[in-house]
């Protein structure tokens, strides 16, 4: 996926308006839409910035395995009572944060 796509894509998973993102991260409206659109490409400082409020990282956003490398303390915290259940219960636990993503 492209960079302009996956910004996009990430954005509006999270449910921001290129508005509330601008916000933000003092990056312009005019200046997301243009790197979304493809029109310009953002400096390394700019998509950093933007990926932080996004809750993400440089190194996820590029890693295109989906794979989480640097959890955050949030994600830390839940794989650590994951831990703790027994298969049954880890099972129902997903299952539950499945149905409610789908919510969103």
């Amino acid at each position: 996926m492209k960079l302009n796509e996956h910004l996009k894509q990430l954005r509006t998973s999270k449910n921001l308006s290129v508005y509330k993102l601008a916000r933000m991260t003092d990056v312009s409206e005019n200046h997301i839409r243009s790197i979304e659109k493809g029109n310009s490409q953002p400096s390394v400082l700019t998509l950093e910035k933007l990926l932080i409020a996004l809750g993400t990282n440089l190194a996820e956003f590029f890693n295109e395995d989906q794979t989480i490398l640097y959890p955050s303390e949030l994600e830390q915290e839940l794989l650590i009572a994951v831990r703790h259940l027994d298969k049954e219960q880890a099972k129902a636990l997903i299952h539950l944060a499945t149905l409610m993503n789908w919510n969103e």
